[in-house]
């Protein structure tokens, strides 16, 4: 006999209604919530000889991330068209 809590949560109904991608963002955002928290304190940003400016760590990954993210899918869209090009020529 199993015992059931009134709230307990069945997780066949839930993987069936979020679905594995939903799961995963989930997982992903309580990472990234867990890493805003810890890495809140400001830091100094300097170029050589220059004070730049104060900012949060987090801002700094989180835009970092961001930055590698777009360059790498502008990286990749030019070079799947560079395939495609070569393929359209035979």
């Amino acid at each position: 006999m199993k015992m059931r809590f009134k709230g307990s949560v069945n997780m066949k109904k839930v993987i069936s209604f979020l679905g594995i991608k939903g799961l995963t963002s989930l997982f992903i955002i309580f990472i990234v919530f867990i890493f805003c928290i810890q890495n809140s304190e400001p830091i100094l940003i300097r170029f050589f000889f220059w004070d730049l400016l104060e900012i949060s760590k987090v801002y700094l990954v989180l835009f970092s991330i961001f930055l590698g993210m777009v360059l790498g899918g502008i990286f990749s869209w030019m070079i799947s068209g560079d395939k495609k090009d070569k393929i359209s020529t035979y």
